[in-house]
């Protein structure tokens, strides 16, 4: 298995923040909100878009081939900025200069239109998406659609993110002989090429994960972390950092400048009065119990901008579940925006706050982030 030692990791680490620093004005300190948010954030919003359209909870095997997974799979891929989400850049799925055939899912388009081979397709698509089988019809999805590793990796982000990572061979070759990783993706599309592949991401998070700061690191933060160090590394040896980071303080004026209204307002107030509260009654003891220490680092000012460009960054929906949240007085009073402590024993401060629903707040408690995180994989695969 190729490796990424500690001392080329950290060596890595220092040059993306230290480039980090230079465009966006502040250091890096984690994922959920800033630059690399800003950045990187659209890909869980385009994950569930497009398991919206699959609908993989209706697909049955006697829908094979009918066309209909076909058409579902294809239509998970052809996500434009119509749908309420970032375009999928994910892999090349518009038609461009080279035609339909630079369209990275033509295979999948080929079938399509080939009535004869649309069950054998089916059957695959089947086995991978619905079954989450991916090592096992990864290779003979090749075998239909061709080595075409970005729509491969894609559909398997899709099965399980905790797993499997998007790909663009050529900028990962080129960024992991950087990093001396020995391994070369472009041309070598297969399943044992795409775990190696995945076990490189996988060592860059546990890397990550030793960093305090940054101890939340999942397997998609690690994929955005070296295609990010990669973007800062063609940014600067093309002279373009200073570009970058006019439009970046643009960008930024513009969120101050941006008037916050509606329901979104309302929950941030209902915020900031619910953090008030709760740092007030700090020390306490109430009813025998006394109230653990809280304090608050952020004036009214900060901590009211912090939550609208929290509550943005993540889409509207909650950090832990990614489900949508409510903002009408009228709508349900569990699904509304409310500040939690990652780590419950510290200070309500800008490392330390995401936006969950209200029962997920009153449910976790003080559990610790990363256990609560799997006790939602546990209930989610019940």
């Amino acid at each position: 298995m190729p490796t990424i030692d500690l001392t080329t990791f950290n060596i890595a680490l220092s040059e993306f923040r230290r480039i980090h620093r230079l465009i966006a004005g502040e250091d890096f300190s984690g994922w959920s909100t800033g630059f690399v948010h800003h950045r990187e954030g659209y890909k869980t919003p385009l994950r569930q878009e497009a398991l919206r359209r699959l609908s993989l909870q209706d697909w049955t095997e006697d829908a094979i081939g009918s066309g209909t997974l076909l058409r579902r799979t294809i239509r998970s891929i052809e996500i434009d900025a119509s749908a309420g989400v970032e375009a999928n850049n994910l892999l090349i799925w518009e038609v461009g200069i080279h035609g339909r055939s630079g369209c990275e899912h033509v295979g999948l388009l080929d079938c399509l239109e080939r009535a004869d081979g649309v069950g054998t397709i089916e059957a695959v698509l089947f086995r991978m998406l619905k079954r989450q089988d991916v090592e096992g019809a990864f290779d003979p999805l090749i075998e239909i659609v061709g080595k075409r590793y970005p729509v491969m990796a894609f559909l398997s982000y899709l099965v399980d993110d905790t797993r499997y990572m998007p790909i663009k061979p050529k900028r990962f070759d080129e960024l992991f002989a950087f990093l001396g990783v020995d391994l070369r993706t472009a041309h070598q599309c297969s399943f044992e090429n795409y775990r190696a592949f995945n076990g490189v991401i996988a060592q860059v998070r546990e890397h990550l994960g030793q960093v305090p700061e940054l101890s939340d690191a999942r397997l998609i933060n690690a994929h955005s972390f070296l295609w990010m160090l990669d973007w800062f590394r063609r940014l600067e040896a093309s002279g373009q950092i200073g570009k970058q980071r006019a439009k970046e303080q643009k960008r930024r004026k513009a969120l101050a400048e941006r008037p916050v209204r509606g329901g979104v307002a309302l929950s941030v107030e209902r915020m900031i009065h619910s953090i008030e509260g709760a740092v007030a009654q700090s020390g306490r003891t109430t009813a025998g119990r006394e109230a653990k220490d809280k304090r608050l680092t952020l004036s009214r000012v900060a901590l009211r901008q912090h939550l609208v460009d929290l509550v943005a960054a993540q889409a509207d929906r909650c950090q832990l579940t990614e489900l949508p949240f409510c903002h009408s007085a009228d709508g349900d009073l569990q699904m509304r925006p409310s500040a939690d402590r990652i780590d419950s024993k510290g200070d309500y401060a800008v490392c330390n706050i995401e936006v969950v629903c209200q029962f997920v707040n009153f449910w976790k408690g003080t559990t610790d982030n990363d256990e609560f995180k799997q006790l939602l994989n546990v209930v989610r695969g019940a």
